[in-house]
């Protein structure tokens, strides 16, 4: 019984030592299939060593060797994700294909992979850039001042990137060295907690984020340009192309320009992007974005102007997706076709979906809030402008110029202006004309209100015909 005991134990054993020997066999075998796909692209890929044997250690060089197809490669990949974007990359192809080779062959990488041999686990690889183009770099060479500045860049390996891998090698996360690069009285770069999470449960969720950026220079003590900015957040969702949103914010923004005794400079306490496409049934696209500003400050010489929130917001709904696509499809073919007939074929589809578009009609609103707005003496304290605006179906071609008239006078327009009264004195201020406007006010709960309509192309202000 013992005898039996102790030899299963040694296969036991044995199976688990053996195991880092054919996990480590496999990861050769795929490193070599590796150096085969990347050749596709341009990239020859050099495996210098492999160490360890529960742990693999594996020391690797990126070298792009063709220039334009790793540039194409780049250029795909963006039209692969994103359709939309074939009228850039079909431009980029075209007009920077010849600035491929001195750009990018010779740029050179190197890379340490970390993988367990033992248990199923991430990869962990760092890869640094340690060489530019060949022509960048005989460019470098040639100049000492220029040496000084980016050979140390390069040898002390400042632009790494530490990257995160599941076993199937779908990125997790990729954060960035902090960089750190200064001269004195000259110039003064950071940019600090560079990192990117990923993950891929409903479609690509994200969140990029950089702590502290600085740049920052100095060509004389005359002369001062400096932009700063604090905790970068982009939080994304893309599930397909009409199924996405997003949010962005920064905050304590600071752009300062000196010019001798002249000094300008623009300050932001926040700044947020909020955006969001979705199609509920599949037929209609609704769409979002809203913009929010906190704490403005812009100072010169002459000028002094502070505000203390914005905010807009805009919707769009009832839009027919496919068509909508569709047009966006026909234009894109109105500026890449170079044959006549096909442009004009293109413009005609594209003409036929916008008014396909207006005829099922749609809807949109728009919120604006300003508070606490003063420039030299005109203050804004509060003033908010809310309007929905509807296009009914319809039958508006623009063929009949009839039908448009009845198309124009369908659309509803139905919104609400309000301030306090002080900030309609502050218009006053501006443009006295505007005092019959003014009258038409409404006074409610201590502010003033007019509410707007517009209807068979007439406006109205409070039940007035302007």
């Amino acid at each position: 019984m013992k005898k039996s005991f102790y030899i299963g134990f040694v296969v036991v054993i044995a199976i688990v030592l053996a195991i880092p020997f054919f996990v480590k066999q496999k990861l050769e075998t795929s490193l070599q299939e590796h150096q085969k796909n990347m050749q596709e692209y341009g990239i020859d890929v050099k495996i210098i060593g492999i160490e360890g044997y529960f742990n693999s250690k594996t020391n690797l060089e990126y070298k792009i060797s063709d220039g334009k197809k790793f540039f194409n490669f780049l250029l795909d990949k963006a039209q692969k994700f994103d359709p939309n974007v074939e009228i850039y990359t079909k431009t980029l192809k075209a007009q920077m294909s010849n600035l491929a080779t001195p750009v990018f062959s010779g740029v050179t990488f190197e890379a340490l992979l970390n993988s367990s041999n033992l248990l199923p686990s991430d990869y962990d690889m760092s890869l640094s850039l340690v060489k530019f183009s060949d022509e960048a770099m005989l460019e470098i060479q040639s100049d000492k001042e220029v040496q000084d500045l980016i050979l140390p860049i390069l040898n002390e390996k400042m632009l790494t990137l530490f990257i995160k891998m599941d076993q199937n090698a779908k990125i997790k996360s990729i954060q960035m060295k902090d960089i750190t690069l200064a001269k004195q009285d000259e110039f003064d770069i950071k940019i600090l907690k560079n990192k990117l999470d990923l993950d891929y449960d409903k479609g690509i969720n994200g969140t990029y984020t950089i702590g502290k950026q600085l740049y920052k220079s100095q060509t004389s003590q005359n002369r001062l340009f400096s932009l700063e900015m604090d905790n970068l957040t982009y939080v994304f969702n893309y599930i397909s192309q009409f199924n996405s949103k997003a949010n962005i914010s920064i905050e304590n923004i600071a752009l300062v320009e000196k010019k001798y005794s002249r000094l300008s400079s623009f300050r932001i306490q926040k700044l947020g992007v909020d955006t969001k496409v979705s199609s509920p049934n599949n037929i209609n696209l609704d769409a979002y974005t809203g913009y929010s500003l906190k704490g403005i400050n812009i100072q010169d010489r002459k000028m002094n102007y502070t505000l203390d929130e914005a905010n807009l917001k805009i919707s769009l709904s009832n839009l027919l997706k496919d068509d909508l696509l569709a047009l966006s499809n026909a234009y894109r073919d109105v500026l890449l076709q170079n044959d006549r007939f096909l442009r004009q074929e293109a413009t005609k589809i594209m003409l036929e979906k916008f008014v396909k578009i207006v005829n099922n009609g749609l809807k949109s609103t728009l919120d604006l809030s300003l508070k606490g707005s003063q420039f030299q003496n005109i203050i804004f304290k509060d003033i908010a402008l809310n309007v929905d605006a509807t296009i009914p179906k319809n039958e508006f071609n623009f063929e009949n110029k009839q039908n448009l008239k009845e198309a124009l006078d369908m659309i509803s327009v139905k919104g609400s202006l309000s301030m306090e009264k002080s900030d309609a004195e502050s218009i006053l201020m501006l443009d006295r004309s505007l005092q019959k406007l003014v009258d038409l006010a409404v006074e409610r709960q201590g502010k003033l209100y007019f509410d707007i309509e517009v209807k068979n192309s007439q406006l109205f202000i409070n039940s007035n015909k302007i």
